[in-house]
């Protein structure tokens, strides 16, 4: 019959060029199929389930999942941008029709499309001259768009699956890491994967980032084993020692307090929890004391964990020698060549030297890999991509940091959602945050997926209330 014909040409046209493709390099094989394995389930809730492998595994293995690579014929990119681009686009009815009914997801899609106006344009003038690291230099950009698939799920699962998913996240998260000590032994053991480089799969980069965000969740939460969780979240902390996410965590107490983020007090079974604050103090306090019973625990720095080693880290911020001070002299240095490179370069203040030149000026680590990245977002993409490009992504952040001001006093997990905004602007401040998925990308999701669930964005109308 005519169409049993047709289907069997289909099928063996198929079957030939699948052969081609092995024959010719298998990678264009793998990206094949994974393109028709995305149309077929385009339609589905496939793209759930992808985007809690995604933050998952950003969030407990760092930088090693995000240098899984995706074999697109010669040209490895990271799997998690792949993934992103599929949820984007199979979750668009979900994340069109909430943003184009609000104020501020308008606002939000409007921001998207100038930042991706601006690195499109950049692109095309700098990949002719510095090939595939000009888009690497680029992929901020895509990953914010993971704020509308955060939306989407939002609105997908609703408040209370999303709190219990994340709670079971942190729980994970904070167990994971405290394997932190065994990091260069269980490095050895695990599989080797890379964008660039070989790097072990095994990493705890964002240790600190999740650590100090999670000591909030966990300090609100209503669980009875929150405060353990708590105590282990401030052991991690102590652990990786970086002194941005200390000092976040201070300033996260002051400015909540400032803005009396609650609820403070919640009844179960008839009794009263005890204010955030004072929950804070007895954690930390136990803490430390249990810290200091322990025998000593090198840390990140092969300091020995506790309150000493986090006081002569802050010593340094006053110019005193201490663990870590080299990282601050060498961005003392950095920075302001940075600046030098854009004011030297014609237009360079508007638009930017462009995606691809090394800003952190030779520097390299193992030998001969060059880190480029001067270790501050706001520089680099003002470096990169001039004021032009800095203004919508600065307005995209800024817009995102005042919904959550607003939003942390009436919602349930207020004090998390403040540390998020302010462990962010830390990592920014002082390392690749956005350059990489594992702080950036996770951060724009999460702010969706609680724009997503929030009262007044499932119900405009209504009048807000705890979530």
């Amino acid at each position: 019959m005519p169409a049993d014909a047709g289907r069997l040409v289909l099928v063996l046209t198929a079957a030939l060029l699948v052969g081609i493709a092995i024959a010719v390099d298998l990678r264009i094989t793998v990206a094949l199929l994974a393109a028709v394995l995305a149309a077929a389930t385009v339609h589905t809730r496939m793209w759930l389930t992808v985007m809690t492998v995604v933050i998952a595994g950003l969030v407990l293995l760092s930088w090693g999942f995000n240098n899984i690579p995706f074999p697109a014929g010669g040209l490895a990119i990271p799997l998690v941008d792949v993934l992103l681009l599929y949820a984007l686009v199979a979750s668009f009815p979900l994340w069109w029709s909430a943003t184009t009914q609000s104020h501020l997801g308008k606002r939000l899609l409007l921001l998207l499309c100038a930042l991706a106006f601006v690195a499109a344009v950049r692109l095309a003038l700098d990949i002719p001259r510095f090939g595939v690291v000009a888009g690497r230099d680029a992929l901020y950009v895509l990953e914010a768009w993971a704020v509308l698939v955060g939306i989407a799920v939002g609105r997908a699962i609703g408040a209370a699956r999303a709190d219990r998913a994340l709670a079971l996240l942190w729980r994970l998260a904070v167990l994971f890491f405290l394997l932190f000590p065994l990091r260069d032994f269980l490095a050895e053991l695990g599989p080797e994967v890379g964008v660039q480089r070989p790097i072990p799969l095994i990493q705890f980069t964002t240790a600190g980032f999740i650590a100090a965000t999670s000591l909030f969740w966990f300090l609100q939460e209503q669980r009875r084993s929150a405060p353990f969780f708590a105590g282990l979240s401030l052991l991690v902390l102590l652990m990786v020692q970086v002194r941005g996410q200390l000092l976040a965590v201070a300033a996260t107490f002051i400015i909540g307090s400032l803005l009396r983020v609650g609820p403070l007090t919640s009844a179960v079974g008839g009794r009263g929890l005890p204010p955030v604050a004072r929950r804070a103090c007895i954690v930390i306090g136990t803490g430390l004391l249990v810290v200091a019973l322990l025998p000593p625990i090198p840390g990140r720095l092969e300091e020995p964990v506790g309150l000493d080693t986090v006081t002569a880290q802050l010593k340094t911020l006053a110019g005193e020698e201490g663990p870590g001070s080299g990282s601050l002299e060498h961005r003392a240095e950095t920075w302001p060549k940075v600046v030098d490179k854009v004011l030297d370069s014609r237009g360079g203040w508007l638009v930017g030297v462009g995606y691809g030149p090394d800003l952190f000026f030779g520097f390299t680590i193992d030998g001969d890999v060059e880190v480029r990245k001067p270790h501050n977002d706001f520089l680099e993409i003002w470096a990169r991509t001039g004021l032009v490009g800095f203004l919508p992504w600065v307005a995209l952040l800024g817009t995102l940091a005042l919904w959550a001001f607003r939003a942390a006093p009436r919602s349930r997990y207020g004090w998390w959602l403040l540390a998020l905004q302010i462990s962010v602007l830390a990592s920014a401040l002082t390392q690749p945050a956005f350059a990489f998925a594992y702080i950036g990308l996770v951060y724009m999701f999460l702010m969706g997926l609680r724009i997503g669930t929030h009262p007044r964005a499932r119900h405009p109308r209504s009048v807000p209330t705890n979530q």
